[in-house]
């Protein structure tokens, strides 16, 4: 009975010391000089829709963000993404978030990150259940930040409660 509580306390001592060992183990796993960094802001970026391509009943565009302040900057996670018509109202629900890793992304002055972004053709579900409805452009929120681009898009989207986006992270162009 002895043994069994000086392994129990043991295993305890050994359980806390890894908790406290966990943020200087997750210190050194981000990449040289991100953890010094400050996350890109807003301000300091610029927001494009590239590369749209189309396969089997959804479109893929690239969300490309480029560092356009004078120093370098760190961005990780996902985007924001929404549909909005021409008066910016929101259309449909937000993307969804991809089942993909979060890697931190330092970007250099001039430097670019993307973000894929897939939308299922609306035109794809019975009309009484999507309501297919015109949009105009796509609202991208940057990670870790509040402010959004307008970036132009002429798509349809359900008007009701059917997931038609997902958003992968964003990752080094």
């Amino acid at each position: 009975m002895t043994f069994l509580r000086r392994s129990t306390r043991t295993i305890g001592a050994c359980v806390a010391g890894l908790a406290l060992l966990a943020p200087v183990l997750a210190i050194s796993a981000a990449p040289a000089g991100a953890a010094s960094l400050p996350t890109c802001t807003f301000d300091h970026l610029l927001a494009e829709l590239t590369n749209g391509d189309a396969a089997a009943g959804s479109q893929y565009f690239t969300i490309r963000f480029t560092n356009t302040g004078k120093h370098s900057c760190v961005v990780d996670g996902h985007p924001g993404v929404s549909l909005v018509t021409a008066n910016h109202d929101r259309v449909g629900l937000t993307a969804q978030r991809a089942n993909d890793s979060v890697k931190t992304v330092r970007l250099d002055p001039g430097e670019k990150a993307d973000a894929v972004l897939r939308i299922t053709n609306a035109l794809n579900y019975p009309r009484s259940t999507c309501r297919p409805t015109d949009v105009r452009a796509v609202r991208v929120i940057p990670p870790d930040s509040t402010r959004s681009f307008y970036l132009k898009l002429h798509t349809k989207t359900c008007a009701v409660h059917v997931r038609t986006m997902t958003i992968n992270a964003v990752r080094h162009h």
